[in-house]
């Protein structure tokens, strides 16, 4: 079932701004740099920020003031008086990031740094008409908030991430075909129930930018990332942003790989989807094996389409027929390895990042892909790009976004200002 919500004009309202944390080119160059090194004494951030130290002790006795940095104790000396260490005040302001998935929603309590000081995981019934999910995640932030004792004056913004395409600029879920919504104003509906800054963002775009915070992407300024479960995507990094397009940019499993291949939720016939999804995978299974019990399994559960249930489904499937299930991800393999080295041919990246659900069965697969890519990619190309897991797992979903808001506030945009996604 598809969920639709014809919106009136005057249903879109103006956004709640995200609070500035600082006001001036100087101050974002010395908060950028007091978060690089840690800990960092005047003279040292003033030689890094490449300022006087007058203008950088300015600075910090302001951020002294608004408790958003703190002294930490001193610093070795070659003589004289010890150089005070400052750093940032974890505990200044926080960020709320959400992962709404098919069945369930994440949500992580997020400090200024990115340390996660709180999350809840709870499941829905993913049938239901999305207003009532939204409900169900206002009461929730508001427990979590309660339960950690984090005023919602400290929340900088709450961060959605969810399949599918999305209008950043109204808040809008534009179409989700794994979660069944179209035209949900999101954003607007938590932003009247919160009182709170609301973004909304596509959760692999989210997942890409945990990568570029937390995982292997902080050391590239250009890479890929690509996420494979129910659906498949991928967020693009150019120069340290995410790279976005007119505002879609990404869509990597609605690739055409198979123009013979069966019709995808996107109405195209042979989407990267209908190949290596874990729903194409469990069809392959279901197809194939000659299980009694296995093809009962998967008729008892597959009518509930929930990404935990797949999963199940597949571990049952490993158990009951390891030979067809290992023949379906032989399969699901070769097609993203074909999509991947289109990919490596275009964009010749030093990294892509593997995620989402399927790296449970990494073994069954990833060696496959990175094997094909070496061997099939233009010249170098192949033997040039580093292909690794996901180091963060699945609190990268809801981790991305929430940096997109502390980065906002921090006066740093991710995402060009050319373009709404």
């Amino acid at each position: 079932m598809t969920y639709f919500i014809k919106l009136r004009k005057n249903d879109v309202m103006n956004s709640i701004t995200i609070e500035h944390l600082v006001k001036s080119r100087g101050e974002r160059k010395v908060i950028k740099g007091i978060i690089q090194k840690g800990k960092i004494d005047r003279t040292s951030l003033a030689k890094l920020c490449r300022m006087s130290v007058p203008a950088v002790s300015k600075i910090v006795r302001s951020f002294l003031n608004k408790k958003m940095v703190i002294e930490i104790g001193e610093s070795e000396s070659s003589g004289g008086r010890r150089p005070i260490l400052i750093t940032i005040n974890a505990d200044y302001r926080f960020a709320v990031g959400v992962k709404i998935g098919l069945g369930y929603i994440v949500l992580m309590l997020i400090d200024i740094l990115g340390n996660i000081r709180g999350k809840n995981v709870i499941e829905f019934d993913h049938t239901k008409n999305p207003t009532i999910i939204i409900e169900l995640i206002a009461r929730t932030i508001r427990e979590l908030l309660q339960k950690f004792k984090v005023r919602k004056k400290l929340v900088l913004g709450v961060g959605i991430a969810v399949s599918g395409a999305i209008d950043q600029r109204k808040g809008v879920v534009k179409f989700s075909g794994i979660l069944g919504w179209s035209n949900v104003p999101i954003r607007d509906t938590l932003e009247k129930r919160l009182k709170i800054p609301v973004i909304l963002l596509n959760d692999v775009k989210s997942f890409t930018l945990a990568q570029l915070w937390k995982g292997d992407g902080k050391k590239y300024r250009n890479f890929l990332c690509i996420t494979i479960g129910t659906g498949i995507g991928m967020g693009v990094v150019v120069n340290g942003k995410l790279y976005t397009g007119l505002g879609s940019a990404g869509e990597f499993g609605h690739v055409v790989v198979n123009p013979k291949g069966k019709k995808c939720t996107c109405g195209k016939v042979g989407c990267l989807e209908t190949e290596s999804s874990f729903h194409a995978i469990i069809e392959h299974i279901k197809e194939n094996t000659t299980s009694k019990n296995l093809k009962s399994a998967i008729s008892s559960l597959e009518l509930d389409e929930v990404e935990t249930k797949e999963i199940e489904l597949l571990k049952i499937s490993k158990e009951k027929d390891p030979e067809v299930f290992n023949k379906a991800f032989q399969k699901a393999s070769l097609y993203l390895g074909i999509g991947i080295v289109d990919l490596v041919n275009i964009f010749n990246p030093p990294l892509i990042v593997i995620g989402g659900e399927a790296l449970e069965f990494k073994e069954y697969f990833l060696s496959n892909i990175v094997e094909y890519v070496n061997e099939t990619a233009f010249d170098e190309m192949g033997k040039q790009v580093s292909i690794v897991n996901d180091s963060i797992g699945e609190d990268a979903w809801p981790l991305g976004v929430a940096y997109l808001i502390t980065q906002k506030a921090l006066g740093e945009d991710l995402i060009p200002k050319e373009v709404v996604i």
